[in-house]
């Protein structure tokens, strides 16, 4: 007569063989098929709510664990997912949006294997690190893969990460062959500088990074098209080219400030930026926010709510582009004969408006 998982040998030693779904079936006084629907996730519709909360509690009773090996040989598929990254995962800034996607992957059943190209300011050859990376994660046999960058840019990726299911975090794809998601820079351009105009603000300068980048131009075109709406002049002296360095930012705003008539309120293109920017406003003797208001954007994590008063910014949606491009891969992966979820689309999300207490009134009013 067989003996159970967990029986003793003769002789008194204890030789504890693995659970199986058939054991857990009889536990549960279920059939192995509803065994085999619970673990697959399948059961909501087919198994009664009672039913899946026995075999539930007899596989913890049992200690039972599927076969991933076996299961992923049936279905074809090794349930792993392949992500490239640039340079996130060595640096502080948009490390959410790989825990993220990491997250969502393993809720669905996925895990995930990473490769990091490092970055180059030639997009060609950042193109060719990222299409290698892909060569090695598809040897490895994954399912699917996930491209993400630090900073929002737009690469030609085209055929060169091969075939099979793809999804693009953070960057646009200009050949438009895969997914992308991407944070609404332009609206957060708006957005920001709407905040300084509803706080009265007349007179402000954009600290603009530089004038070639997709998130800095974006940024830019937002910026503009806020002060139209309000009926303000679009002048050249509005927007300072700054780059996107603490140092950077501490440069254009005493520049900014030495002017003849300075403004009363800046809107910076990045946290970091806006840090430089309160430095030098701190060394010409003015105070945050009653003599110089000041926007960022990023929120970037352990700087703009540390600084005094805290920055208030636009955040960049690191969770939800994460969790959206892993979405759709995931979709991709396990409905390939759906158009939908291999259409090739960009999706932009919208970075929320986080305020602190760096934007007032101007003095005067």
């Amino acid at each position: 007569m067989a003996k159970p998982p967990g029986a003793r040998a003769a002789g008194g030693a204890s030789k504890r063989t693995k659970a199986t779904a058939k054991d857990v079936a009889t536990l549960a006084g279920v059939s192995r098929t509803a065994v085999s629907m619970v673990i697959n996730g399948s059961a909501d519709g087919n198994i009664a709510p009672d039913k899946q909360e026995r075999i539930r509690a007899a596989m913890a009773e049992l200690n039972y664990t599927p076969n991933t090996v076996a299961r992923n040989l049936r279905s074809q598929s090794t349930q792993s997912l392949g992500v490239i990254s640039d340079a996130i995962a060595s640096s502080p800034w948009a490390g959410a949006m790989l825990l993220a996607a990491t997250e969502y992957a393993l809720q669905r059943g996925y895990v995930t294997l990473h490769i990091e190209t490092g970055d180059d300011e030639r997009p060609e050859l950042r193109v060719a690190k990222m299409a290698a990376g892909a060569a090695t994660l598809r040897g490895r046999e994954v399912d699917g893969l996930a491209l993400f960058t630090m900073g929002h840019d737009a690469l030609r990726l085209g055929a060169s990460l091969g075939a099979g299911p793809f999804a693009v975090g953070n960057c646009r794809d200009e050949s438009g062959a895969y997914p992308s998601f991407i944070p609404d820079d332009e609206q957060g351009g708006f957005d920001a500088a709407q905040h300084l105009i509803d706080a009265g603000h007349r007179d402000l300068v954009m600290l603009a990074g530089d004038d070639h980048t997709e998130a800095a131009v974006l940024r830019t075109r937002g910026f503009g098209r806020a002060l139209k709406r309000a009926g303000l002049p679009h002048e050249p002296h509005r927007v300072v080219l700054s780059d996107w360095g603490i140092h950077n930012g501490y440069r254009a705003t005493a520049a900014v400030l030495a002017r003849p008539h300075p403004p009363t309120a800046l809107f910076c293109i990045n946290d970091r930026v806006a840090t430089g920017a309160y430095l030098a406003a701190a060394h010409a003797g003015l105070d945050v926010p009653r003599d110089l208001s000041i926007i960022g954007f990023d929120d970037e994590i352990k700087l703009a709510a540390e600084l005094t008063p805290g920055l208030s910014t636009m955040a960049l949606p690191h969770v939800e582009m994460g969790v959206r491009t892993m979405q759709c891969l995931i979709e991709q992966v396990e409905n390939p004969a759906d158009p939908g979820a291999t259409k090739p689309r960009v999706t932009k999300l919208l970075c929320p408006l986080v305020t602190r207490g760096s934007v007032s009134e101007p003095a005067g009013r």
